[in-house]
């Protein structure tokens, strides 16, 4: 009996179904899946906080008056960088990056090894308030006293990422890339580096 209007619509069934699980399938990996990207400033851990990039990049910065802006693996993204050093927003997740500058010279570009990490998960919500009240400076400028070590410390919040580096040149100022300050946050960065507290 050739088959009715029914019968081969029936037929079809299988076939969109297969590709709704498909595409279904593709949205779980692009949403869940996002800690596979391997672009240094974006790699995420199986727990989704950032991964600190293997180096630091440190610019020459000796017999210079205007002093190049510290290094950032990656701008802020999906935050407005440009309004505060971070956001006054708890973060999902935050990294700490160490980059000591044991016989470097500032007098050529070099990049630094990652001497180790840790992850913050005490009081991050204060961390971030205590960034965002940081005023905003222009760029460095004058003679540097480095190197020492630098610090990195990578955000990310549920609408993007944003990192800050903590130069140890002696010169040049606390960045996320967009936004610049002088504000007196070293100690307590390093303080959360070895606890892994912020306090």
């Amino acid at each position: 009996m050739p088959a009715t209007g029914k019968d081969r619509s029936l037929t079809w069934l299988p076939i969109v179904g297969a590709a709704v699980i498909a595409l279904i399938g593709v949205i779980v990996i692009v949403v869940v899946g996002s800690g596979k990207d391997t672009r240094v400033g974006l790699k995420t851990d199986d727990d989704g906080a950032l991964v600190c990039p293997d180096t630091y990049t440190l610019s020459a910065v000796t017999g210079v008056k205007s002093v190049p802006r510290a290094w950032v693996p990656l701008r802020p993204t999906g935050v407005d960088g440009g309004a505060d050093l971070v956001p006054d927003t708890k973060p999902l997740h935050v990294t700490i990056c160490r980059y000591p500058a044991t016989g470097v010279s500032l007098s050529h570009s070099t990049k630094i090894r990652l001497g180790g990490s840790r992850t913050v998960k005490t009081n991050v919500a204060a961390m971030t308030k205590s960034l965002s009240k940081a005023a905003r400076s222009s760029l460095a400028s004058g003679t540097c006293t480095g190197p020492d070590t630098t610090y990195m410390v990578g955000f990310v919040f549920a609408t993007g990422v944003a990192w800050v580096t903590l130069p140890g040149t002696g010169c040049q100022h606390i960045t996320n890339g967009v936004w610049d300050t002088t504000a007196a946050l070293r100690d307590q960065v390093v303080a959360a580096f070895d606890s892994g507290a912020w306090s």
